[in-house]
């Protein structure tokens, strides 16, 4: 239920989370839009502290019994893992009793767009533009909204935002979205990942976008 989700977002302390899993080297997010965007808003970088007695609450209110037993489907690698047992610990404070499924990359994926797990944890490497962080994912029929999420509200600003030209009301725009993405947490964001790139000084023409991905095809040694 939408309580359950919103309980679970809240018993996690997304600052603690990138501060020790991944040295503070990435940030915590609650949204799809980024804070460097030019479509970005304080509504949008809305990211409450953890509160695992809210967490608590939302649980009886929702008439669940506790702790709530669930499943999160993750990848394999030790990094994940690690990120996995921190949030395992954090949620239990909250009511849960997460298990990790670990899985290989592929086979997650796999069984992701089967339909086959309660919770999944995955990453996204992102796009400049926001609507391609947000309609496929939580759009109506959006091609990866494998949770099958459908709310016309959020359709209907997806609609206007996308025909929208002006700047600063798309950003107004994309700070409703989050607002009605974070008050139903079909998704429940945790951190964004920064991408370090190093480029050796004998090398020129490597270009690094804000999606993480390198582009090679005007690279090459100096002279």
């Amino acid at each position: 239920s939408e309580q359950v989700r919103q309980a679970f977002s809240a018993a996690v302390d997304r600052k603690a989370l990138v501060e020790t899993t991944f040295n503070d080297l990435f940030a915590p997010a609650c949204s799809a839009v980024a804070p460097q965007s030019e479509y970005t808003s304080d509504l949008a970088q809305t990211c409450l502290d953890a509160d695992p007695a809210e967490a608590k609450r939302l649980l009886q209110e929702a008439g669940v019994p506790t702790p709530v037993k669930m499943e999160l489907l993750i990848t394999n690698t030790p990094v994940s893992l690690r990120f996995g047992q921190a949030l395992q610990a954090q949620v239990k404070e909250g009511g849960f009793e997460l298990k990790l499924v670990p899985a290989e990359f592929t086979s997650l994926l796999d069984l992701q767009d089967q339909g086959k797990y309660e919770a999944v944890q995955i990453g996204w490497s992102g796009r400049v533009d926001p609507d391609a962080n947000l309609t496929n994912f939580v759009g109506t029929g959006g091609s990866q909204n494998v949770a099958g999420y459908s709310n016309p509200e959020l359709d209907a600003v997806l609609d206007e935002v996308r025909g929208e030209g002006d700047k600063a009301k798309r950003a107004e725009l994309y700070g409703q979205v989050a607002e009605i993405v974070n008050q139903d947490a079909p998704l429940v964001y945790l951190y964004r990942q920064r991408n370090l790139t190093g480029v050796s000084s004998d090398l020129e023409g490597v270009q690094v976008y804000p999606d993480g991905l390198l582009r090679v095809a005007f690279a090459g040694f100096k002279k």
